[in-house]
């Protein structure tokens, strides 16, 4: 998706707006990168739509947000995760 330089930057401008969530960032870019997808789950307020408003911005691309409550769990939106099945 992008080279190591284009990543740096973007790991740069993203940490100009999301201050205190630097690994998280790094984290996000690489998935990006590696072109996997991600789930980023926590309570409200900890920054998770902030910092990927930020990425997307950043790459000029766009992101599906999907807002749930206590019945939307990770695995019913995308299905159950079988470990020996991934390796």
């Amino acid at each position: 998706m992008t080279d190591p330089q284009t990543s740096a930057q973007i790991i740069g401008a993203v940490g100009n707006d999301v201050v205190g969530r630097q690994r998280e960032i790094e984290l996000v870019v690489a998935a990006l990168v590696a072109g996997r997808h991600m789930l980023l789950e926590g309570p409200p307020g900890t920054g998770k739509s902030t910092l990927l408003r930020a990425v997307a911005q950043s790459m000029s691309v766009g992101f599906s947000f999907v807002e749930g409550n206590a019945e939307l769990t990770p695995a019913r939106l995308i299905g159950h995760f079988d470990p020996a099945r991934v390796l």
